[in-house]
Formats: structure tokens, C-alpha cells, sequence
């Protein structure tokens, strides 16, 4: 079955044994088929990756309690569309996800309304206080239209034990640099962008949350593991070999191209939903070519 298959897959991708949190997945919440959703489980912490947000339940599309029931470690608990709403969408949900089992929770910057950093410390400081679990914060300014400047996150972080990280995506080193100069002990910086991993393990970031290790978990560990030895060469020549199929996957909107090479591994992930496009012919040419060295993992793990 197609849970089993992935697992194998994943198992093939990245080898066996536990992995500290290094190199995490962005999760594909999309539908499988119409009605229906995609279920992957267990499959990334079986396959040693640490779990972001695992399984959609089936069929319980609306049903935010057998969402969170269902899904194991960290839930991504802010993207609903209340939620330029802190106290309904940022305190209920985070509530509501640490009874349903919830082992964290990984927040937005909220999004189209773009808050002031003050506005943001507010909304972020609600969600923080509304629950023991540990929070995470995802900035990521090119989807949101919003910016947490360092001071803010920072302030945050001091202000509430349980934000103890961050997933940075807003691609400026100076910000990288900001932030990790000055972090409390414990505070952990996760990259939001594949192509600058490597450059953020330079400065002292902890690890990943990638979109194309869904491809090519193997290498993405052997590059953080390259790096954690000192062997900086090798480190290097991995990000290189890997550069084109960053800069491919992200040629148009994510996740389109991922979802893309997905199916083409033999993988039931169904299309985006409206209003993301299909996957450009040109664009799945080039990627078609950059999936040579996945496809004998995908067929193993399929056999």
C-alpha cells in the first residue's frame, strides 16, 4: 500500500537509525483524490527523519479534532483562515491542539494583514500563553507579506519559555546572523530555504526544513553530517551536486514542482488544489532529468 511504499522509500533515501533534528520535511497537506486526503502516517519518523505533521485523517476534512488526533509530534496549528484573529485562531487552536495530543506547534507569521512587530509580539505572546506546548515560529516574509525582524523574535523568546525556536525563511544572512549571534541557549534555528542549508550551518544554524528532501533526504543528511565532521569539501560538493535540483523545485510556486516529481517517483500525491497552476511542461522537462538518481529508490521501495 502506499504507506508502506513511502516508508520503504524514505527508509532507502536517508538509511536506517535515529538522526538528530537536523533535516525535517515540509510536510504536503494537499488532497489525494476529491473527497479524500493523502495519509502518510508514521512514514518520516519510521525512515529516521524527525516528523513535522504527519497524517491528514481520512475523509475528516473539516474535522479539526481528528486532524490533530491523528497526526504525531508537531502541528502546523496557525494556517487556518481565522487567522488575523489571535484569540480564536492562535489561543483556541493552540488549546485545542495540546488536548487532542499535540506535541507542539509550528506558527505563522500571520499573513495578508502584515502586523507590526508590536502586533506580532501580542499575537505571538497569546499563542505562547495559551498552552505549555513548545512553539515554533515560522517566519517566512515572500508568502506573508510580513517580516518578524530578529528583535521581535528574540523578545519573544525571552518573554515565553515555550517559543523555543524558529523556522527562518526569509532568506537575508544578515537577519541568520542577527538571530543566531544573539539567541538564548537552547533556541533552535531551523533554515526554511534548501539552497541556503549549507550557508546557515556555516553561521551556526541547527538544521532544515526542506522541501526537497522529499528527494533527496540521503544526500541532505550527508551534507549536515559532511559539515557536523568538518569535512567542509565534502559538505560542499553535495550542496553543489544538489544546487540545480533546489533552484528547479522552486521555478514556480512551491509545492507544484515537488508534487510534480512525486508522481513521476510513482507516488499517489494527487494535484495542488485551485489556484495553484499545473507544473509547466519546460519546467517538468527539466526536472524529469534532474530525478535520474531517485528513481531506482522510488522503484526499490515500490517493488
Amino acid at each position: 500500500d502506499i504507506d508502506r511504499v513511502y516508508m520503504s522509500y524514505l527508509q532507502g533515501l536517508t538509511g536506517q537509525g535515529g538522526w538528530p533534528l537536523s533535516v525535517w520535511m515540509t510536510p504536503d497537506l494537499r488532497p489525494f483524490y476529491a473527497g479524500t486526503y493523502f495519509a502518510p502516517e508514521d512514514r518520516q519518523g519510521r525512515a529516521g527523519l524527525p516528523t513535522i505533521l504527519m497524517a491528514i485523517a481520512r475523509g475528516w476534512r473539516e474535522d479539526r479534532a481528528h486532524l490533530v488526533a491523528e497526526s504525531a509530534r508537531v502541528v502546523e496549528a496557525l494556517k487556518g483562515r481565522e487567522q488575523e484573529r489571535t484569540a480564536p485562531a492562535g489561543g483556541a487552536v493552540s488549546g485545542f491542539a495540546e488536548a487532542a495530543g499535540a506535541a507542539g506547534i509550528l506558527a505563522v507569521v500571520p499573513y495578508y494583514n502584515k502586523p507590526t512587530q508590536d502586533g506580532m509580539l501580542r499575537h505571538f505572546g497569546a499563542i505562547a500563553e495559551s498552552t505549555r506546548l513548545p512553539v515554533v515560529v515560522y517566519n517566512i516574509p515572500g508568502r506573508t507579506g510580513a517580516n518578524m525582524l530578529p528583535a521581535t523574535l528574540l523578545e519573544l523568546a525571552r518573554r515565553h519559555q515555550n517559543i523555543v525556536g524558529v523556522k527562518e525563511s526569509s532568506g537575508d544572512f544578515a537577519q541568520f546572523s542577527a538571530i543566531l549571534r544573539d539567541r538564548p541557549a537552547g533556541f533552535a534555528f531551523w533554515c526554511g530555504d534548501d539552497h541556503l542549508f549549507l550557508p546557515s550551518l556555516a553561521v551556526g544554524g541547527d538544521g532544515i526544513v526542506s522541501v526537497s528532501a522529499h528527494l533527496c533526504a540521503r544526500e541532505m543528511r550527508e551534507l549536515r553530517d559532511a559539515f557536523a565532521r568538518g569535512d567542509n569539501a565534502a559538505a560542499a560538493a553535495l550542496h553543489l551536486q544538489l544546487s540545480s535540483l533546489f533552484a528547479t523545485l522552486f521555478q514556480t510556486t512551491s509545492p507544484i514542482p515537488v508534487k510534480w516529481a512525486m508522481r513521476e517517483l510513482g507516488f499517489a500525491v494527487g494535484d495542488c488544489r485551485s489556484p495553484l497552476g499545473a507544473m509547466p511542461e519546460p519546467l517538468a522537462a527539466t526536472l524529469g532529468e534532474l530525478l535520474a538518481p531517485y528513481r531506482d529508490r522510488a522503484a526499490l521501495a515500490r517493488a
